[in-house]
């Protein structure tokens, strides 16, 4: 495949980088616009209250004191406001905004672009082909096919031509801090320019992806920041930057998943940026108004962090850290012991570009149309009209945003990979979850690997049944398998499981184990288990129909 000119393909986010301050100075005139006086101080007085206690927690003690310095002298200017209280907080509110924005704006530099696009097929390659020593050798000397190990697939014309007729928002599912470096290697090779996307700030100090993050056009997005003047200063920016056409990449779980599964619901915030700049798109007569929203699907047999993301979920769960910022993705030597160890094996990654949606969730055609339920145009203008006039409703929106959301959340669901390691790890927790019928889940990470022994016969007897139910499921077009799992044999099945979930955890969710008397399966890890288990639930494998 030809890989794109990025001369003429970086135009959107060139002038982005090039425009910063008008970006950034829109963004402080829209915000300020949707607040009245009274609302001015009421949030002014929100933000100082809700930074007061984030700075509290001091988990960045440099960007703190900076931070306080700054929130410190903006609570002195409020207290001290005498007679012209109101000019001033109208001015303390923009300057609130102009701070956030100046934080939030991504930067680009083609340079870095064209060093990044050059080096990660060559050394990301490397990383994840099959381990050899001539992989040493050759390692800065020849470049490596990476599209044997990361497979893309789906709707990838549509995708293309689309990205030519208006503007896209990439939303894919996220299980790894490693997610954004394979779609922007993705997008790099199926042709396509570079994308926006907003990044959790605590990356931005990570030492593995920090400098591309920093120069590839990537916004931040601080999550410990609560309070809504942020929130609308974030939303703001990310429209404005639809608007002037540059691609974006939203994670719409807001992070990544803690527990291995898909999204079950999505954050509205800026999902919503959406129909706004498609509305704002009309209101100025842009010659490409249309917004598609993409939902991609990636894939991974196991996946770096997955023993910190399931802990912190099962850890009084429902209070789990919203931000973790200590995971294995931010320590570069145990993120290159896990390439190291992935060289070993032959295991793949997938990316399943779906079918796109419009803002309003109704499926589009390859040129772009959308359609109705019944595979009709739809004139989706008339959607943002009222008594015949083009115009915002933020009521209306949001429940189009909401809609938008549940239809991001099927088209996951129906875009699933299924992988021989997701499938496996379904199939023996349900097993020993019916074997040992706990009502809480609890107990059942406590078992020892001698308790989750299971002979191969009786895993297959209860398995086969799922896995017929699963190729029905996959004929019906409710999900795609990866080719091993298409396979009736189960025990070709199993083992690709055992070796791709060998690859990487010390304790292993899954062993076989033959000797001469019989083969069974062992289990020495059952939170691990449990969190790719997770991949596979809402398929009905284990209804009444199908487990006997």
């Amino acid at each position: 495949m030809s890989k794109p000119d990025p001369s003429k393909h970086v135009h959107a986010l060139s002038d982005l980088n090039r425009d910063r301050a008008a970006v950034i100075d829109e963004v402080v005139r829209r915000t300020g616009s949707h607040f009245t006086p009274k609302q001015m101080e009421d949030i002014v007085t929100d933000s100082l209250f809700w930074e007061r206690k984030r700075l509290e927690g001091r988990s960045d003690p440099i960007r703190d004191a900076l931070d306080g310095a700054f929130w410190k002298d903006l609570g002195s200017q409020l207290l001290n406001a005498g007679p012209s209280h109101e000019e001033t907080v109208r001015f303390l509110m923009k300057k609130i905004v102009r701070h956030h924005a100046d934080e939030i704006a991504g930067h680009y530099n083609d340079r870095v672009y064209n060093i990044a696009t050059a080096a990660v097929p060559r050394g990301m390659g490397w990383l994840l082909q099959a381990f050899s020593w001539k992989s040493f050798r050759n390692l800065f000397v020849e470049n490596v096919d990476l599209r044997r190990k990361i497979h893309l697939q789906g709707e990838i014309k549509q995708l293309q031509n689309l990205a030519k007729k208006g503007t896209v928002i990439l939303v894919p599912t996220h299980f790894s801090n490693l997610d954004s470096v394979l779609v922007g290697w993705a997008l790099f090779e199926l042709g396509l320019p570079p994308f926006c996307y907003g990044a959790g700030l605590n990356l931005f100090t990570n030492p593995v992806f920090g400098f591309f993050m920093n120069n590839l056009g990537a916004y931040k997005v601080d999550r410990r920041k609560k309070h809504k003047l942020y929130k609308e200063t974030l939303k703001h920016y990310s429209t404005v930057i639809l608007e002037r056409g540059c691609h974006s990449l939203f994670f719409p779980g807001g992070g990544r998943s803690r527990n291995g599964a898909f999204e079950k619901r999505i954050k509205l915030g800026l999902l919503s940026t959406a129909i706004d700049a498609y509305i704002a798109n009309l209101l100025s007569q842009k010659a490409d108004p249309n917004i598609y929203i993409v939902p991609c699907v990636i894939s991974y047999h196991f996946v770096l962090e997955a023993a910190t993301l399931i802990d912190d979920f099962l850890t009084e769960q429902g209070k789990s850290r919203y931000i973790i910022e200590d995971d294995e993705s931010s320590k570069p030597k145990v993120v290159a012991q896990f390439l190291f160890n992935f060289l070993k094996t032959s295991s793949t990654i997938y990316l399943n570009f779906g079918q796109a949606i419009d803002p309003f969730g109704n499926l589009v055609d390859a040129e772009g149309v959308s359609l109705g339920a019944q595979g009709r145009p739809l004139d989706i203008t008339s959607f943002v009209r009222s008594n015949g006039e083009i115009c915002h409703n933020p009521q209306r929106d949001q429940e189009y945003t909401r809609l938008l959301g549940e239809k991001i959340v099927q088209r996951y669901k129906k875009e699933n990979i299924a992988l021989t390691s997701h499938f496996i790890a379904y199939a023996y927790f349900e097993y020993l979850r019916q074997k040992f019928g706990p009502a809480d889940l609890f107990p059942l990470f406590r078992l020892s690997e001698a308790e989750t022994t299971v002979s191969y016969k009786d895993f297959a007897a209860f398995t086969m049944p799922l896995l017929e139910h699963l190729h029905e499921e996959h004929q019906r077009g409710n999900l795609h398998l990866e080719p091993a799992l298409r396979s009736t044999e189960l025990r070709n099945i199993l083992e690709s499981a055992e070796r791709n979930m060998g690859v990487y955890h010390t304790k292993r969710p899954l062993k076989l184990i033959r000797d001469s008397e019989r083969e069974s399966l062992a289990c020495e890890d059952m939170k691990l288990l449990f969190y790719y288990h997770n991949r596979m639930e809402g398929y009905g494998l284990t209804s009444r129909d199908v487990v006997k």
